[in-house]
């Protein structure tokens, strides 16, 4: 069975996809990337999320997300920073 991510932190992606949010993330390889979150898509039974970068769109598997971070958007509670597990 593939791996997944708890309900909870489920709910940060579709929180930062449904606003467009401007996010940054730090993957479990220390690399870290910012983009628009756009969609959370599903291949092979693994998700997804689209980030929207100036050079496209790239695709990062939900379960490589060390922490997440909402930033810039007009309503201040909307920011904010999570570590997922």
């Amino acid at each position: 069975m593939a791996k997944q991510i708890s309900c909870e932190a489920h709910d940060y992606f579709e929180i930062v996809c449904m606003r467009r949010s401007k996010i940054r993330m730090t993957l479990t390889d220390q690399r870290e990337l910012s983009g628009e979150a756009k969609d959370i898509v599903r291949h092979e039974g693994q998700e997804f999320l689209v980030l929207v970068q100036d050079s496209g769109d790239v695709e990062i598997k939900l379960t490589d997300v060390r922490t997440l971070k909402a930033l810039n958007n007009p309503v201040a509670q909307h920011n904010f920073e999570v570590v997922l597990r």
